[in-house]
């Protein structure tokens, strides 16, 4: 079932950053002398150690939904099949829309 609502989470989900990184474990960086031996441990940066990773920290995150191409149509077409019973449409076009050119008329909707 098509709906404007997955629509719009989907724009919102598009422009949502979700830039926020910590290092795991696996992505610490070495450095000084070695903090334990190399065999018979078994755990490389654990984080409970001085400058050991984050357990359960933020990473980059993409927050858009899927939705369907056809989905997404039959959403758009219903949005303004119903703006243009009421009379939106025409009433807020009017003539600034002159020649039938899809360039204008995507012009005319970012107005």
């Amino acid at each position: 079932m098509f709906s404007n609502e997955d629509n719009i989470v989907d724009d919102i989900g598009l422009n949502a950053s979700g830039t926020a990184s910590t290092p795991t474990r696996a992505e610490v960086r070495g450095g000084r002398k070695k903090p334990f031996p190399q065999k018979k441990v078994g755990r490389a940066r654990p984080p409970l150690r001085p400058e050991g990773g984050i357990v359960f920290g933020l990473k980059r995150h993409d927050w858009s939904a899927k939705i369907n191409k056809k989905e997404k149509r039959l959403a758009i077409l219903t949005a303004l099949a119903g703006a243009a019973v009421n009379g939106i449409m025409v009433e807020e076009f009017g003539d600034e829309v002159g020649k039938p050119s899809t360039k204008d008329f995507i012009e005319a909707l970012k107005r």
